[in-house]
């Protein structure tokens, strides 16, 4: 589903109430965000090894942490 998908079965969720969307969205909220948090771990890494080059690293960390807030509001949001 990804990220498309996580949106749309949050709007669903706030337009119907359905109790089994929301388990759903604070699932795929958690792992989303972990996700995101793991892949940023392994691209510092990755920076740190020497096998990625910093000049684009901050643009990429950005998105993942702007990600990483969505989901992570996303699961606040259904509680």
């Amino acid at each position: 589903e990804g990220l498309s998908g996580h949106l749309v079965n949050t709007k669903d969720w706030l337009i119907t109430g359905n109790k089994l969307l929301q388990e759903q969205v604070k699932k795929d909220s958690h792992t989303y965000a972990t996700h995101c948090q793991d892949f940023a771990t392994m691209h510092e890494e990755r920076l740190i090894a020497g096998v990625c080059m910093a000049q684009s690293s901050g643009i990429y960390l950005s998105m993942l942490d702007g990600m990483r807030g969505l989901f992570y509001n996303t699961g606040l949001l259904v509680g």
